[in-house]
């Protein structure tokens, strides 16, 4: 599981993907004008970002760093009748004030084809690369392991996703099917991290039965694998390989009213088993929700909920237990500013720690946006998260702060 900083979270769900910490996509108001080309549209977009951490390892002992992180996004859509093609690229460079070590440049890169060949058959496929960084006090290096390193985790993954639809989106019913799947190798610190190198693929079925008007009854099912590629071969009485099976099975209803609330609520149970029969197998409940409330077009609500379980960082027992609700709110004042505010809750069972680790992280902020051009914006923003832990090693306060501006043409 990828431990949460505030700043993978902010950089992940912020400024150049317009979402909030929750991961909702909301109106931006950089509104970029595509470069013509041929028949594909060019959008680039850069941003620059300056940050105070005041806890940047997430330490009881915190350690406070400047950070500037320069990132530049590339994407070109290519509309070829109903179908569509499109490609995306996107670098990001950190540089860290008085700690060279921690300077980082990662990499993404993914196309993407849809093909709608008629209103009951569509197809997606999707696939990429992506080369990026673990921040020490993170992932494998959380707590005092970040100390037993002088320089950053780095990981490359390679990615591949699948989706076929049948069925038009005003029919009674339509399937869903899915297929992904994934391999990520770290590319140093190798006697440290080879263990962790691992593969993943799942496969997902999604049945939705319109009930009444927009209001759709679902019903899905979703089973897939971890292959942890350098692990130890199982052996009795000693715990060893993390790779694992799960399936989950889910429930529940999805809607869309007016353009005024819409919404996915889902619930069911879930199985994680593992090859090695010394580690602890799940079996338990699992929901998902998500609302969305916009009482006017200007003004956003979103509240969300979730339970599941997450491949734990190495050494930390089993399989993560997560529990998750948050609500943000984002409101557009004029043309020019706009207004984010955000809470989150995350609660971490680490069930087979050695230490019996719990953890809970309550993270809240906000942001402001001011648009001075179509093509220019600058932002400000301020995350806290209050993380508690029966662990006294993960039980500290952290927040981050800093200006943004983001560009385009």
């Amino acid at each position: 599981m990828q431990k949460r900083t505030l700043l993978t979270l902010l950089i992940t769900c912020g400024a150049l993907s317009g979402t909030t910490m929750a991961g909702a996509a909301q109106p931006d108001l950089l509104d970029p004008a595509p470069v013509k080309l041929g028949g594909v549209d060019l959008v680039p977009q850069l941003e620059l970002q300056e940050v105070y951490d005041d806890n940047f390892y997430s330490q009881v002992n915190s350690r406070e760093f400047w950070v500037q992180i320069l990132t530049l996004q590339l994407d070109a859509l290519a509309p070829v009748g109903p179908h569509e093609y499109s490609a995306h690229y996107k670098a990001e460079a950190g540089v860290v004030e008085d700690s060279s070590e921690d300077n980082y440049v990662d990499q993404s890169f993914h196309l993407r084809g849809f093909w709608d060949p008629d209103p009951r058959h569509r197809f997606e496929l999707k696939g990429g690369y992506r080369q990026e960084h673990e921040r020490r006090g993170t992932e494998n290096f959380q707590g005092d392991k970040a100390f037993s390193i002088d320089e950053t985790p780095m990981y490359e993954e390679t990615f591949a996703l699948g989706r076929y639809t049948y069925g038009a989106d005003k029919s009674r019913g339509r399937l869903i099917l899915e297929a992904k799947g994934a391999d990520k190798t770290y590319m140093n610190l190798r006697e440290l991290t080879e263990r962790s190198d691992r593969q993943n693929l799942e496969g997902t079925a999604t049945f939705l039965w319109r009930l009444a008007g927009s209001l759709h009854g679902l019903l899905e099912a979703n089973q897939g694998q971890y292959d942890y590629v350098n692990d130890l071969a199982p052996q009795v009485g000693v715990v060893d390989t993390g790779d694992n099976d799960y399936t989950q099975v889910l429930a529940g209803v999805t809607w869309e009213a007016a353009g005024k609330t819409d919404g996915t609520l889902k619930v069911g149970r879930a199985e994680k088993n593992f090859t090695d029969a010394d580690r602890e197998d799940f079996a338990g409940n699992s929901w998902y929700g998500e609302i969305k409330w916009k009482p006017r077009t200007y003004s956003n609500f979103r509240i969300n909920t979730a339970s599941r379980t997450e491949e734990p960082p190495s050494g930390r027992g089993d399989y993560v237990d997560v529990t998750e609700w948050g609500i943000d709110w984002r409101h557009e004042w004029s043309d020019r500013i706009a207004s984010r505010i955000r809470y989150l809750q995350i609660d971490e069972i680490y069930k087979g720690d050695p230490e019996g680790r719990e953890d809970t992280g309550i993270i809240y902020g906000f942001d402001v946006d001011y648009a001075m051009r179509r093509w220019l914006v600058f932002g400000l923003f301020f995350t806290q998260d209050d993380h508690q832990s029966n662990l006294e090693e993960f039980d500290y306060p952290h927040s981050i702060a800093g200006l943004t501006v983001r560009a385009s043409l």
